[in-house]
């Protein structure tokens, strides 16, 4: 039988806990293009991280927040399905900051704005696969939010000491 030791939790014998966090800034570089970050981890340890600037214009943070969520969400889906094809039981969970674009997600795309509707596909996108459970949404604080950092210029060691300490004090699994 094969088992994958997570961080200091022991085996994962029950199921492997998959969680993303996926935020974005709205118009943070010259040019006024949003910056996405994602961190995924496997148990307490993070197994893949990225910061991209988002290629297309977005019109409010809402939106960056929206393309960043439907790109990681893909990643996160492939890193299940790996796992799922190697026998694991798996437990995917995304953690966004935004609570707009957690509504937009949730409630179908309704929205009494007329801005969202090209934003429809990725919004219907992620509807989809939420209702197959293929992983959950859920609210988190800025404060927490791993990810930010990779959304923001990393100009000091103190930043970067700083989101070291955030980290590791507040990680911890979600159950």
């Amino acid at each position: 039988q094969m088992t994958i030791r997570i961080g200091i939790t022991g085996d994962a014998k029950q199921y492997i806990p998959l969680t993303l966090y996926a935020d974005a800034s709205y118009q943070t570089t010259s040019n006024l293009r949003s910056v996405g970050g994602t961190i995924l981890t496997m148990g307490h340890g993070p197994i893949y991280h990225r910061s991209k600037i988002i290629k297309i214009p977005c019109d409010s943070t809402t939106e960056a927040e929206i393309y960043v969520l439907q790109d990681a969400a893909k990643i996160l889906m492939w890193t299940q399905r790996v796992l799922e094809d190697m026998g694991f039981q798996v437990q995917s969970k995304i953690f966004e900051d935004n609570e707009a674009a957690i509504t937009l997600v949730t409630s179908h795309g309704q929205s009494h704005a007329h801005k969202t509707k090209h934003m429809a596909a990725k919004i219907y996108w992620m509807d989809y696969y939420i209702e197959k459970n293929m992983f959950e949404i859920e609210h988190i604080g800025t404060h927490r939010m791993l990810a930010d950092a990779y959304t923001k210029v990393m100009e000091t060691n103190k930043n970067i000491q700083t989101f070291a300490k955030m980290y590791i004090r507040t990680h911890q699994p979600w159950h």
